[in-house]
């Protein structure tokens, strides 16, 4: 059994990124990027923290990826999801069990988070922590977080969306 203390949750990384995916990142996207990274990182290094992640794939493009990559992409997507793709395998090679993917539309709920829990993990809501981040924190990150953290019976007080590791539709200024 793990016992599981705290539940990290990414939402939609590279979200903004593909409304323009050939132009360069903006410095904040540069800087969560490397945050993220840094951030999962740790988590692989506490095994008492879990990860679940709601991809910008579909899951039949994540399934087939490996030929997809190859078809002409006028428009630039394939650099996106490339990213995502490179970042979710890292993240199920470092974490295992403790990773829990989702993938686009796939909204939070109770049934799809029981469907991915693995046994083996076990954790006690009244004493675990829920923190969520992504894009775009007004939107997904924060809102998806809540769900997740209702769905979980984690307690309102134990938490938080992580301003610092979000993209802010708002203080960024961001048009899509």
């Amino acid at each position: 059994m793990m016992e599981i203390k705290q539940f990290d949750i990414l939402v939609h990384p590279d979200y903004h990124r593909l409304w323009k995916p050939h132009k360069p990142l903006i410095k904040r996207q540069t800087q969560l990027r490397r945050l993220w990274q840094e951030r999962i990182g740790k988590i692989a290094q506490t095994p008492e923290v879990a990860l679940i992640y709601f991809s910008i794939f579909r899951e039949e493009e994540f399934d087939n990826w490996g030929s997809l990559s190859q078809d002409p992409d006028p428009l630039g997507f394939q650099i996106v999801l490339n990213d995502d793709y490179s970042r979710i395998n890292r993240c199920r090679d470092i974490l295992g069990n403790r990773f829990m993917s989702f993938y686009y539309p796939t909204l939070p709920s109770q049934d799809n988070l029981i469907k991915a829990m693995p046994p083996e993990i076990n954790f006690n809501p009244k004493e675990t922590a829920a923190f969520s981040y992504g894009e775009y924190q007004e939107l997904c990150a924060e809102k998806w977080g809540q769900q997740i953290r209702n769905h979980l019976g984690i307690l309102p007080e134990n938490y938080i969306t992580l301003t610092d590791l979000s993209l802010s539709i708002y203080k960024e200024r961001l048009k899509s």
